[in-house]
């Protein structure tokens, strides 16, 4: 989209706008850096439209680490289980509109609304993950379960047969025991 308004440092060349933004970053007297472009490219240009284009790059740095530190603390809040995707595709719409209220205007509502059910499925998936999880786990358990009644089964017929090849007879309690090992009581 072509800008409507023209500036001074438009017509710069590439190497005299990056001269300016360096001596941005180094944090430069805006005359020093006029002074910079004059020197190394031939291009005049006065020092209070480099001040002009220096306020502006620290508003947009500015804005830019704003945006950093707000799409970190979404990335944290969704690392810590505190929102789902489609929650944070939410945020980052409603961001968005806040920011710019015309952002969305050019955008496809199909589109929009397929990010959100993709959004929506992933949350899903995971749900059933976590629940496919907890049910191997049920089921891990069970199996421990098992193997212990197993064990104490075989135990048991083992001291009943050293029992029965003494002479012995099985009691009543021989048989309860049994029983409780299997449920049967």
């Amino acid at each position: 989209m072509p800008r409507l308004v023209h500036k001074a440092t438009d017509s710069l060349s590439a190497e005299a706008r990056r001269i300016m933004m360096a001596g941005f970053r180094a944090k430069s007297p805006y005359r020093a850096i006029a002074r910079q472009i004059g020197e190394e490219t031939g291009e005049e240009v006065p020092e209070r439209t480099v001040a002009r284009r220096g306020k502006e790059w620290r508003g947009e740095q500015s804005r830019r680490r704003a945006a950093r530190e707000q799409m970190q603390a979404l990335v944290d809040a969704m690392k810590a289980g505190e929102w789902s995707a489609a929650e944070m595709i939410q945020a980052l719409a409603t961001d968005a509109l806040m920011m710019n209220p015309e952002a969305l205007t050019n955008a496809d509502p199909l589109k929009v609304q397929a990010q959100n059910l993709r959004a929506e499925e992933l949350r899903i998936k995971r749900e059933e993950m976590e629940l496919r999880t907890r049910q191997v786990a049920m089921d891990e358990r069970k199996v421990e379960v098992l193997l212990g009644r197993e064990r104490k089964a075989a135990q048991a017929a083992d001291e009943l047969k050293d029992k029965a090849g003494r002479g012995e007879q099985l009691t009543v309690e021989d048989l309860e025991r049994i029983r409780s090992i299997y449920g049967l009581n």
